[in-house]
């Protein structure tokens, strides 16, 4: 797992509102099957990280991972969600030291 991997969720999963409502005004069949395949691999890189975070051994570094990257929440929730006097900046500190 690389670390731009794990940011790129983030931003992919922005996307999928977006390829649905244009796969439902979709008249073409080619354009059709570009988007189901994108949809379909941005579902696959999610299983992967999601796999990847639960097997990473540290407990706070598995809770901040999936906060940002996969419910893709801004610092300020993911300190309040951590708790135990994280503030924004000390998560988002974490997370730029983090080395897949």
């Amino acid at each position: 797992m690389t670390k731009e991997k794990l940011d790129n969720l983030r931003e992919l999963r922005k996307e999928i509102p977006m390829w649905q409502e244009a796969l439902k005004n979709c008249t073409d069949e080619k354009t059709e099957k570009a988007i189901e395949k994108h949809l379909s691999e941005i579902v696959e890189t999610e299983r992967e990280v999601t796999k990847y975070i639960l097997e990473y051994p540290d407990p706070l570094t598995r809770q901040l991972l999936y906060l940002r990257c996969v419910k893709r929440l801004n610092w300020n929730a993911i300190a309040y969600r951590i708790g135990g006097g994280n503030t924004a900046d000390s998560v988002r500190k974490m997370y730029e030291r983090f080395k897949p």
